[in-house]
């Protein structure tokens, strides 16, 4: 991990923006205590889901992944190999899995994964990848979702699937920032929920007006105070995805 962090101090109600994600995650956290699962599973963004390696017929492991594009989903660069390591593994992405009717998933590869490197003083800043659909995701079926391209605010909400309970649709988990690395230009946060094994490539979210937006993915949990760390999108992600003609 780097050396230099800065530790945060409990978010300040001053914030208008960090107000509207605590309350929106404390609304979250309530109706898990008043009701069913059913009460709250529509509160899920349609844009998440689980995403499987497959091989012919079969699943194996999966991590999360959340829709930014029709054919495009973001996740943690580890739950996709680089092609030139593994060879083109084909992934499956099922949307608002475990939550009401399963739907047919949708199936692609690799399409850009960050150079990640294991060794390095961040070595998870580019812990992020995107995997191409061979072919979109209906809207009436989910919606992709914008990515925040600023920094992480003060209170995150997540909703990431749990692998040792691969068949349960995920639950919606309130973070607290509590580190920045480096300081100045983050791209990594520390953040205070804790991540098991199924909760890699997350998104963590936050409410903007009345939309979620992704403001980071969860990549590692750590031990000790921090529970978790996220890697924050490049701001230059849309020239990345997008490159221009010129």
């Amino acid at each position: 991990m780097p050396r230099r962090c800065r530790f945060l101090r409990p978010p300040s109600p001053r914030s208008v923006a960090n107000r509207q994600n605590a309350r929106a995650a404390a609304a979250i956290v309530a109706a898990l205590a008043l009701g069913p699962q059913a009460s709250w599973a529509e509160d899920q963004p349609s844009a998440i889901g689980r995403l499987s390696t497959q091989k012919g017929d079969s699943l194996g492991g999966f991590c999360t992944g959340v829709l930014v594009a029709p054919d495009l989903v973001m996740t943690a660069g580890h739950c996709l190999p680089s092609p030139f390591k593994s060879g083109m593994q084909t992934y499956r992405f099922d949307p608002g899995y475990g939550h009401g009717p399963t739907a047919t998933g949708y199936v692609g590869q690799v399409f850009i994964n960050m150079p990640y490197r294991p060794e390095g003083p961040l070595k998870l800043e580019n812990d992020i990848a995107f995997l191409k659909l061979d072919q979109p995701v209906p809207e009436e079926v989910a919606t992709p979702l914008q990515i925040l391209g600023d920094k992480v605010p003060k209170t995150t909400v997540f909703w990431g699937y749990d692998g040792r309970r691969p068949e349960r649709g995920p639950v919606p988990r309130t973070c607290r920032l509590q580190a920045e690395f480096p300081m100045g230009v983050p791209t990594i946060v520390g953040l205070s929920c804790k991540a098991v094994g199924g909760n890699s490539g997350a998104p963590l979210l936050v409410r903007v007006g009345t939309q979620w937006q992704v403001a980071a993915v969860l990549v590692a949990r750590t031990e000790g105070k921090m529970g978790s760390l996220a890697v924050i999108p490049p701001p230059d992600l849309p020239e990345i995805l997008l490159p221009s003609d010129k």
